[in-house]
């Protein structure tokens, strides 16, 4: 912020300005009014602002460019001839920038020269800033209340089974979460399935008809989430080795999460210094991991694609559960306890659609949420930790399950999408599932 005022003030004192001249003021971080302000970590947008003025009227059109870590957004100055000239005008704009540590932001006036001023002397500026922290090493923040509905209609086919089986993951109260009201719907009773003793709602349908519907509600109180890095970075190995034993089923290998694959082990390594324990705090290495797996995987969610570690580093593309196991193999890797997140969000192109992301364990802070995909999205140049401890909007998301697989009766292990899960036991599969979700916010009073 000192920068950036100094900044201000450089180009605050100018020379006299000559007719048809564009003339760049100032450039700082504040808010969407222009003003001065300090930045803290979680804001849904960090502001960064222009003054300028013009001299005389024979400006042409021009743009302003304002760019962020990596994200870049263009204004258009369509009449600058209706401007008033030797007046200051301001443009503020609001880019989302869930990172951490120090951002490095830029302003262009008239990048293209499009103006027709040939001087480039304050066209542009350079602001570095750090949001401040929240004072604890994590806090939850921007509690909004949620009701959820969950509908599945379950095609059975001709030939249909004795017995079919429908698991639905159940909502749980722990970290960005508060399960408000929850019952076990009509026709369902509440099991625990291992490898992590997960809650869900089994289903059971004798002798079904050719199709059968599910339906249950539930509401619940989400937060966004947001860290400070030092605090975060003051936790030692020593710490995270003695508390190995206690979650020790978020540091062992299982079906999807393959911890121990040889070329797990290698990629995880390729992302580390050789003597990591050495030269970074398990946050830090945790976060290299983080960073190598969104900048080396592209997003695919097409028919086919692989949820598990393996498959998604043998192919280099997945979803967000393909992306999501690879992180947390890596993770579990280097002996640090994660988990992958599994429930529903509202995505601003996609709303109400299944999303997977993760939570890591420190010592001292807790479960810390992380969502490599939606880094990957913002920034699939991997160098930028978008989403790492800092989720602005994890209060738009309904979590329905803590697990990557779980072990239904019968069965070896399977993968859990989304925590919602169809299995049948009898003589036949369900020929087609219809699933649907509905998550919304309840207003005061509701």
């Amino acid at each position: 912020m000192v920068a950036a005022l100094l900044l201000f003030a450089r180009f605050l004192f100018q020379p006299a300005h000559f007719d048809g001249r564009l003339h760049g003021i100032g450039f700082a971080v504040g808010d969407q009014d222009g003003r001065f302000s300090k930045p803290k970590v979680g804001d849904e947008n960090y502001w960064i602002a222009v003054r300028y003025e013009i001299a005389g009227e024979s400006v042409r059109p021009f743009k302003i460019r304002f760019e962020m870590a990596d994200l870049t957004y263009l204004v258009d100055v369509n009449e600058p001839s209706a401007l008033e000239p030797g007046k200051i005008y301001t443009r503020a704009v609001g880019l989302r920038c869930p990172a951490d540590g120090v951002i490095t932001a830029h302003v262009t006036i008239d990048p293209d020269g499009t103006s027709g001023d040939p001087d480039r002397s304050d066209k542009s500026g350079e602001i570095k800033f750090t949001p401040a922290p929240p004072a604890n090493a994590i806090d939850y923040y921007g509690p909004r209340k949620l009701k959820a509905s969950i509908s599945a209609s379950v095609e059975v086919g001709q030939n249909a089974p004795l017995l079919v089986h429908v698991f639905e993951g159940v909502p749980t109260s722990e970290t960005s979460q508060t399960v408000l009201d929850v019952s076990t719907p009509p026709g369902a009773k509440t099991v625990r399935l291992p490898p992590f003793d997960t809650p869900f709602f089994d289903f059971r349908i004798a002798k079904p008809i050719a199709t059968v519907g599910i339906h249950h509600e539930f509401t619940l109180t989400a937060s966004s989430v947001r860290v400070n890095r030092r605090l975060m970075d003051a936790v030692s190995w020593d710490e995270v080795d003695k508390a190995r034993d206690t979650y020790a089923s978020y540091c062992a290998p299982e079906r999807t999460v393959q911890s121990n694959d040889p070329a797990i082990l290698a990629f995880a390594a390729s992302a580390l210094p050789t003597d990591y324990r050495t030269k970074l705090c398990p946050a830090e290495a945790v976060r290299a991991l983080f960073l190598s797996v969104a900048k080396s995987i592209a997003y695919d969610k097409s028919a086919g694609r692989p949820d598990d570690a393996v498959g998604t580093l043998e192919r280099h593309a997945a979803a967000c559960g393909g992306m999501s196991t690879l992180f947390a193999a890596c993770v579990r890797s280097i002996g640090v306890p994660i988990r992958v997140v599994s429930g529903w969000t509202e995505h601003p192109l996609e709303p109400n659609v299944g999303h997977a992301w993760t939570e890591f364990y420190l010592p001292r802070v807790g479960w810390i949420p992380t969502d490599v995909t939606f880094c990957n999205g913002c920034h699939p140049k991997g160098d930028t930790a978008y989403y790492f401890g800092n989720i602005p909007d994890l209060n738009a998301r309904c979590i329905t399950g803590r697990a990557a697989t779980a072990v239904f009766p019968g069965e070896d292990g399977a993968s859990v999408a989304s925590m919602a899960a169809f299995r049948s036991f009898g003589w036949a599969a369900p020929s087609a599932v219809d699933f649907k979700f509905s998550l919304h916010e309840l207003k005061s009073g509701q």
